[in-house]
C-alpha cells in the first residue's frame, strides 16, 4: 500500500511540474492592453493599427491631435503587443508621441517628427 501511495504521490508530483513548465512557456497570465497616441496641437492622426501578435485592428479616418484604442485583453502566451500610427502636422517640428500601456503602465513609447508622421512601438510580454 505505501508503494501505491508513493507511485502516486509521484506521478501527481510529475504532472504538476509538466502542466507548471507548459504555463511558463505560454507567458504566464492574460494582459490589458491600450494603445495611445497624440501629436503636437497643429498635428493631424489619420489611422491607426494596432493588437497583438497576428491579430490587429486598423482605425482608419481618424481625424484629431488624440486616439486611444478600446482596452483589449492580450491572452496569455501572446508574445507581442505593436501599435503603429499615421498622420500629419504643418510643421517640421511638428510631432506624434505612440504609446503602449500594460496592465495600466506605460511600458513603451515612440516619438516622430515632421510634416510626415509615423510613428511605431512594440512590447513584448
Amino acid at each position: 500500500m505505501n508503494k501505491l501511495k508513493v507511485a502516486l504521490f509521484v506521478s501527481v508530483a510529475a504532472c504538476m511540474a509538466v502542466f507548471a513548465s507548459s504555463c511558463k512557456k505560454k507567458g504566464g497570465s492574460a494582459h490589458r492592453v491600450v494603445f495611445k497616441a497624440h501629436t503636437s496641437s497643429e498635428g493631424n492622426i489619420k489611422v491607426a493599427v494596432y493588437g497583438y501578435d497576428t491579430k490587429t485592428t486598423t482605425a482608419s479616418k481618424l481625424n484629431g491631435t488624440t486616439w486611444v484604442s478600446p482596452e483589449i485583453t492580450v491572452p496569455a502566451g501572446s508574445q507581442n503587443a505593436t501599435v503603429v500610427v499615421d498622420g500629419s502636422g504643418p510643421f517640421a517640428s511638428s510631432t506624434l508621441k505612440v504609446q503602449i500601456y500594460v496592465d495600466g503602465a506605460l511600458k513603451k513609447e515612440s516619438i516622430s517628427s515632421g510634416q510626415t508622421l509615423s510613428a511605431a512601438v512594440r512590447h513584448r510580454f
